[in-house]
């Protein structure tokens, strides 16, 4: 048994070169910067640098990178870092390596994912920001908002009632079952914001939800 560990432990330390490339010694500044690979996959996404006068310190080189980059630029050159450290993993590990063109592929659709769900957020903290205006006069505004599941077909509502100086006059929450859709949803809560308005006695109202379609 000793023997047969000390041969895997030999093989490991012998074996220093780039899993990845098979060229050169596997170093950080190698895997991120200099293995062909990367180098390959910096170029198709228009993320290559200059490797003339190489900083010595991985560290420095990828500080002074990074200092001379736009946001997006930035963003899509940490997606470029993280793919490349995966592949690399995934071929010392499991012997899989990915072709440039499919790396390239996955870091563009990563970042296109992450510039997306950006502007639903955004979108979505605008719409919040214009609903949470107060009313006018002695007018009573009505949030509300629903979460809805699709595996259990339930959903809860969360209904709060405020005056123009901010004050809670009222809120409620409702567990809804056998829900259909999330469109469902949202109006079943909007429905049951008027209702809890009449129940209460408010004369004048404002109903609000943050939902997109038309209810």
């Amino acid at each position: 048994m000793s023997v047969l560990y000390n041969l895997r432990i030999r093989k490991l330390v012998n074996n220093t070169l780039c899993p990845v490339c098979k060229r050169e010694e596997e170093t950080v500044s190698h895997i991120v910067r200099d293995c062909s690979f990367t180098r390959q996959v910096s170029r198709e996404l228009g993320c290559s640098s200059s490797t003339c006068n190489r900083e010595t310190n991985w560290n420095f080189w990828l500080a002074s990178v990074f200092e001379h980059l736009t946001e997006e630029e930035c963003t899509k050159r940490t997606i470029l870092l993280w793919a490349i450290w995966h592949n690399r993993n995934k071929m010392y590990h499991e012997g899989c390596k990915a072709q440039v063109h499919e790396a390239v592929g996955f870091i563009n659709a990563y970042y296109a994912e992450i510039v997306h769900k950006s502007e639903v957020l955004k979108s979505r903290n605008e719409i919040c920001n214009k609903t949470l205006q107060p009313p006018r006069g002695d007018r009573i505004k009505i949030n509300f908002d629903a979460v809805f599941n699709n595996s259990q077909h339930k959903s809860v509502s969360g209904i709060i009632a405020r005056n123009n100086d901010g004050k809670v006059m009222a809120s409620c929450t409702y567990l809804g079952v056998n829900m259909a859709d999330p469109t469902t949803t949202e109006a079943r809560s909007c429905l049951q914001a008027v209702n809890m308005a009449e129940e209460l006695g408010f004369q004048e109202v404002d109903v609000e939800g943050d939902v997109l379609t038309v209810i």
